[in-house]
């Protein structure tokens, strides 16, 4: 019964870890967009922000080693189909 007790602390300890990485990484985050933003135009970079999902999409797949079926390819295409027409000139 102790060890159950105590496997607990341990995990409730490691999931405070993470959010305290992820707030750290929000934090550096904020600093280097402020920083980037002060030496270029908001016009020229914003676009950069859109490929996030692409990055999370090879992230998963070359680093996590997720498994890549048709719903991700086709959630993908829709995503960049997405910002592609919110940031064409017609809409």
């Amino acid at each position: 019964m102790l060890g159950f007790k105590f496997s607990i602390v341990i995990d409730g300890m490691m999931s405070y870890l993470f959010v305290l990485m992820a707030v750290i990484f929000m934090m550096l985050r904020t600093v280097m967009w402020q920083r980037v933003l002060q030496k270029n135009e908001l016009s020229d970079i914003y676009p950069y922000t859109s490929i996030s999902p692409l990055l999370v999409f090879f992230y998963a797949v070359f680093i996590f080693d997720e498994s890549v079926n048709l719903n991700n390819i086709f959630g993908l295409i829709l995503v960049f189909t997405g910002i592609y027409i919110i940031s064409s000139d017609d809409a």
